[in-house]
């Protein structure tokens, strides 16, 4: 058995040296998840389907809403219905009581039929004999062969295609004759599918010698989210920049502001040096003036010194989404390198089963 993703998650932190939490278990169970579907790329599960042939539906309860209702199965087999009352004591013809769509397996009332818009209906069928409902699989990739009927040597493979989550058996190799499958029979599919990644009490459904595949791929994407993150982060410093820019831009619009303080303190000055010599008695008037002009020009450099910090800030802004993409272009070459490893692995593992597998010596 492989690892836990509690384990998985251990070993991914110890390789990161995650001490700091640069990423979280979600990341990490995330990064996991893309590398076991990476995996089911390249070494995906081979597994088979054990299908016992048994085609005889008897007294399927059938509850119509709005006059018709799907039955359980599809693919029935033309004129094998038997349908009647709930008491079983009645029973409805086609095409006078209901219709049949045999394709989809849905039966529907006649208006002018004696079966009730919400009647409730005994519906015996058979199913088509050449048809297998695959709709229980998960994660079905692509299904390799067909072999009907099992136990025999050599091995009988038949043809087949697929038709939504149906599967549809056809003649033997070297045949081209399709034949009807026996009730009780079994026939034997074999297909590939996704692995499912490791849970926190149970491994994944590869092999455990794949778990350092796993981790490896993990690790890649790990360093992927982390690069996506500095970029954001880049991208918010970028934006922090812009506005100080604006608010130094309206800063700098207030220059005629400025312009206009400093004209009124070098006219106070002058309108202060000429009181000077008209103005004997009472207060300092020159003085009052003078004073004004400090005020004023005050205030201009306030307005320049505001203007220059929000462009001083800009500048922090701007080095540091600068020092956020050189990090994010570090942490993508990380991942670019594991990645390599991680795919070369893969490629590997597969050319080793390639040579291990006997598939091909079957081609139907």
């Amino acid at each position: 058995m492989g690892l836990t993703l509690t384990q998985m998650d251990a070993e991914i932190d110890t390789a990161l040296a995650n001490a700091g939490a640069q990423w979280s278990s979600t990341e990490i169970e995330y990064a996991v998840d893309r590398a076991v579907a990476d995996l089911s790329r390249v070494l995906p599960r081979q597994l088979v389907l054990d299908h016992t042939v048994s085609y005889t539906v008897t007294g399927e309860s059938v509850i119509l809403v709005g006059g018709t209702k799907a039955l359980a199965n599809q693919y029935i087999k033309y004129g094998s219905e038997t349908v009647k009352d709930e008491t079983e004591v009645t029973t409805y013809v086609r095409d006078t009581d209901y219709t049949m769509d045999y394709a989809n397996g849905v039966i529907t009332r006649i208006a002018t039929g004696d079966i009730g818009a919400t009647d409730t209906l005994k519906v015996s069928y058979t199913k088509f004999r050449v048809v297998i409902d695959m709709s229980s699989l998960t994660s079905v990739q692509r299904i390799l062969r067909a072999e009907y009927p099992v136990a025999q040597v050599p091995q009988r493979f038949v043809a087949f295609w697929t038709w939504g989550d149906y599967l549809f058996i056809g003649p033997p190799a070297g045949d081209t004759s399709q034949e009807r499958m026996s009730e009780g029979k079994h026939a034997h599919i074999y297909y590939l599918a996704d692995h499912t990644a490791p849970t926190a009490s149970a491994g994944g459904s590869y092999e455990g010698y794949l778990d350092s595949v796993v981790i490896a791929g993990a690790i890649a994407y790990c360093y992927t989210i982390r690069a996506t993150q500095l970029k954001h982060d880049a991208d918010g410093a970028l934006n922090d920049a812009d506005g100080a820019i604006s608010d130094a831009s309206n800063a700098n619009a207030a220059d005629g502001d400025l312009d206009t303080a400093l004209d009124n303190a070098h006219g106070f000055l002058t309108s202060g040096g000429s009181l000077i010599n008209t103005v004997n008695q009472g207060e300092d008037v020159a003085g009052h003036y003078g004073r004004y002009a400090v005020a004023e020009a005050e205030v201009a450099a306030g307005r320049s010194r505001i203007r220059d910090s929000y462009l001083a800030m800009a500048e922090r802004y701007s080095q540091l989404a600068a020092q956020y993409m050189a990090e994010a272009a570090h942490f993508e070459d990380m991942a670019r390198r594991k990645y390599l490893e991680f795919w070369a692995i893969l490629n590997d593992r597969n050319q080793i089963q390639d040579q291990n597998s006997i598939i091909d010596t079957f081609q139907v």
